[in-house]
Parts: C-alpha cells; sequence; structure tokens
C-alpha cells in the first residue's frame, strides 16, 4: 500500500599529577553497589546543570525519513512497501500524488533493481500486487543522488552523549559541532537530543549526583557516545577528575555507570568516539582493559585514536563525514567505507590513526572483540604510515631526514621508511605492499591502510589496502543497516 507524507523542504594531551581524588577505593566500589559510607549524606535537590544545553527525555518517535534518499530534499514523499526509502515527486518527474490509489504498491528504484523479476523490466514505479504496473507509462526517475545509489537519508530518533571531563571547555567541541552538523537534517523533527554530562569527581556526593542524573536517558534510539576527556599519557588511565586518574575498568563504572551499561543494551545501534591521548589505545595493557569494557558494555562500534597528543578538534572532519554516511545514509561502517571517509579528513592525516573496536556475537561463538588500526601512508610524508621527525633523535640535526623504500630480494620483503642523510640512522618498517610502487600510494593525496593488530602481543598482524574490497567479496557500500 503506498503511504504519502507532505514535509517542508584543545588538545586533550596533560601530564599525569598522579594525585587520587578525595574519593577512595572503598567509597568508590560502595558508591558502584549503591551504599555510601555516609547514610545522612544530604544531596541537593536541584543539581547542577552542564555548561550547554539539556534536552528533555527522548520518545518514541515515528521511524521514518522526512527527506527524500536521492536529493535529500522535503516536499510530496512516498515510501516504499519493501524498504522504507522515501522519494519526493520531483525525483519521480513531478509524479502526481494525488492520482495515488491505497491499492498501489511503491517500488523504489533501488529495491526494484535488485528485484530478480522486475530489474529487466521499465520502471513503473507503482504496482499491483507484485510485479503488475498499475500505471501505464513508465515512470521517469530524474536528478542524481546526493549519496551512493542504496543509501537511505534516515531522522529516526538520535540521542548524542558527550561524557566530558569539566575542565575541558564544551564551545567549538567535537559532539556539539556533530550536533550542529545534524541539526539541518533534524531542523523540524523531535527526534535529535544532545546531553552534555560533565564530571568532576572530588566527593561522594559529586559522584552520587552523577549517578542520579544518569537514571534519566532513555532508551530505544540510536546512540552517538562522546568520551572527552584527558588519559596519562604513560598508562591510558582517564581521568574523572581534573587533577587525578582512575584505571579504565573503574572509570567505565564511575562515569558512565550501571544505567548506561542497561541504557546500551537497549539501544538500536551505537556508536562511540573515545576523545583522549593515544596511550587508552596504544598502550597494551590499557587496549585490553578497553576491550574488555566494551566487550562488557555491548559496544558495538568505538573508535579511539593513536595520536601522543591528540587534539579531538583534528578528528572533526571525519566525525562529520562518519555521520553523513552513518548516521543518515545507514551505511555500516565497514572496512571500504572507513577508507572512503577517511580520505575525506584531510585534517586527521598527518595527526593521527583510528582504531577501531568491532564488536561480534553470534549464535555459535562468544562475544568477542576486534582491533584495526588505520594508519595513513604517504612516500614522503609518512613512509611506512610514520610520520617524519622534524629533527634526526641520533645527531640532532634539523630537516635531514628523507624517506626510503626498500626490498629484500631473498624474502621480497618490503620496507619504508626514513633516513638521516648525514649520521645515516634509518628508521624503517615492514609493509605490504612495494612502496616503490607510485601506483600504489598516491604521492598528492596518500592513502590509507589497515593494521591488523594481533589480540595476544598487539603487534600488527598483517596490512592491507584500507580501499579494497571486503574479504567475502561484498563491498561496504552496498550494505546498510535495516530501518525499523
Amino acid at each position: 500500500m503506498a503511504r504519502t507524507t507532505q514535509n517542508a523542504s584543545k588538545s586533550v594531551g596533560l601530564s599525569d599529577y598522579r594525585q587520587r581524588s578525595n574519593l577512595s577505593r572503598e567509597q568508590i566500589l560502595a558508591l558502584i553497589n549503591g551504599v555510601t559510607d555516609d547514610e545522612d549524606m544530604e544531596l541537593d535537590e536541584q543539581e547542577d546543570k552542564p555548561e550547554s544545553e539539556q534536552e528533555s527525555n527522548v520518545t518514541d518517535h515515528d521511524q521514518s525519513s522526512i527527506y527524500c534518499y536521492r536529493c535529500h530534499n522535503g516536499g510530496s514523499l512516498v515510501t516504499c512497501c519493501r524498504c522504507t526509502r522515501d522519494v519526493c515527486a520531483q525525483c519521480l518527474g513531478r509524479l502526481d500524488f494525488s492520482a495515488i490509489q491505497d491499492v498501489w504498491s511503491f517500488i523504489c528504484p533501488v529495491c526494484h533493481g535488485e528485484d530478480k523479476q522486475l530489474k529487466d523490466e521499465p520502471y513503473y514505479a507503482f504496482y499491483l500486487g507484485r510485479s503488475i504496473p498499475a500505471v501505464q507509462e513508465p515512470c521517469p526517475v530524474v536528478g542524481t543522488n546526493i549519496g551512493p545509489r542504496k543509501a537511505f537519508c534516515s531522522t529516526a530518533p538520535v540521542v548524542i552523549l558527550s561524557f566530558r571531563l569539566k575542565s575541558l571547555g564544551n564551545r567549538g567541541s567535537v559532539p556539539l559541532m556533530l550536533r550542529t552538523h545534524l541539526e539541518s537534517y533534524f531542523w523540524c523533527t523531535d527526534n535529535l537530543h544532545y546531553h552534555d554530562i560533565v564530571f568532576d569527581f572530588h566527593t561522594v556526593k559529586d559522584a552520587a549526583i552523577h549517578a542520579r542524573r544518569m537514571k534519566s536517558l532513555v532508551p530505544n534510539v540510536r546512540l552517538v557516545t562522546f568520551i572527552y576527556t584527558h588519559s596519562n599519557v604513560h598508562t591510558g588511565d582517564l581521568y574523572h577528575a581534573h587533577d587525578a586518574t582512575s584505571p579504565i575498568d573503574e572509570w567505565f563504572n564511575i562515569v558512565l555507570t550501571d544505567e548506561f551499561k542497561v541504557l546500551c543494551d537497549k539501544v538500536s545501534q551505537h556508536w562511540m568516539f573515545i576523545l583522549a591521548c593515544g596511550a587508552i589505545v596504544n598502550n597494551n595493557t590499557a587496549r585490553m582493559h578497553l576491550k574488555r569494557q566494551l566487550l562488557e558494555y555491548k559496544v558495538p562500534f568505538a573508535f579511539g585514536f593513536s595520536a601522543a597528543m591528540f587534539n579531538a578538534h583534528l578528528s572533526s572532519d571525519f566525525i562529520i563525514h562518519f555521520a553523513t554516511r552513518v548516521i543518515i545514509q545507514l551505511a555500516v561502517p565497514l572496512r571500504h567505507t572507513m577508507a572512503r571517509m577517511l580520505n575525506m579528513s584531510f585534517s586527521l592525516r598527518l595527526h593521527s590513526g583510528v582504531i577501531v573496536f568491532r564488536y561480534h556475537n553470534s549464535m555459535e561463538n562468544t562475544p568477542s572483540i576486534t582491533v584495526e588500526n588505520y594508519v595513513w601512508h604517504h612516500p614522503n610524508l609518512a613512509p611506512g604510515g610514520m610520520r617524519i621527525p622534524s629533527q634526526c633523535p641520533d645527531c640532532m640535526r634539523l630537516g635531514t631526514l628523507k624517506p626510503i623504500k626498500s626490498v629484500e630480494r631473498d624474502t621480497m620483503q618490503y620496507f619504508a621508511g626514513f633516513k638521516c642523510k648525514r649520521c645515516k640512522w634509518m628508521k624503517r618498517k615492514w609493509v605490504s605492499y612495494d612502496p616503490r610502487d607510485g601506483n600504489l600510494v598516491d604521492k598528492v593525496n596518500g592513502k590509507w591502510f589497515l593494521d591488523i593488530i594481533d589480540p595476544d602481543d598487539g603487534e600488527v598482524a598483517s596490512s592491507i589496502d584500507a580501499d579494497a574490497p571486503e574479504d567475502d567479496g561484498i563491498k561496504a557500500e552496498e550494505l546498510y543497516y535495516a530501518r525499523a
């Protein structure tokens, strides 16, 4: 049955003081279990509001889009009976929707092309039953797709949660920038909600107020979570106060709380961005603890950044591209899609690699987390994915390091790196491609490669072209989330 609608068209690097807060380990564990030492402690009825605006609780909304999936405009829309994509009258040759009958079924161009019975026939748009045209003449499909041919344009409910250390300002932050970007799609709906959850725990009272605030979060939405805090540059421990850190396990329990764990169980989709210095993903112990927490919280996709002194703002273009392709167009962030988004993220290339944690849960196997390390390679600026330093660490001369490319003829192993032209100091790395072949790595734009990290020792197990097709032969561009 055809259904029509009418619509209006700062760097987080910080040295670790190693000073613990006034919250003792016993108090932390007691708080997690719902018990405090001071039973007579009175909590303020009025909680301190975060610096930015707090939105109201989220309620269930219609899952359909308010935009045409082809041109991303509004107007008169008709919804596909098979996939729920919406198409506007302008993209269907200014079709007169008033002539549509309820018994007709609308099939969008994507589903028509995937139907074995219809794909070789002219496109009529409206059908009786499965394949009988309901109109006399084929329907012209005009205009150009804004996104990939099979993409959606979804405005299903989204909640952005930003867990932010109080000492880090919110003005111009990446989560706030993402909210502004998505508002261009959600401006006439109530489906986009933003919560700036500020934490700075020094007392039991601070943590208890935070735990009570977390109870107001509502499930049944698509969730984008930001962890925006400092991390210890050596151990990867996260800051829960401006001068105090916690091991990752404790930090998740204190800041994210059990209420967030329940929320993660109920959301339809979830993406987490960890905006902290690279030690949390580079340190083997920290990465192991992080994987354990992501398993416990069942986070499908989590993203970390490998730069030792990470600047969160340099990740903004990647996250904006991610929001458009994955949140709006519903692409699955597999390897091929990740490569395309990273190739458009110019500010991130020379600053940081991207670490992706993927949650896997199947009926046959126990849940697990795989780790993928996306590294930008450039023949002159980042040979083998290693940025060329300004100074030689051996002779201390400036500007003497030059890129090198070599192959061991006995083993046919390829290496890329850099060498000092004065003292001959050298650093090189094994790569899976021939660095001498200029066609493999663009001399202008470079190329993103995917390092598969061994789960046991944290070393790179293999390095492959991130833009190559998936192993099963299905490109990620052809895979999209099913819409409810």
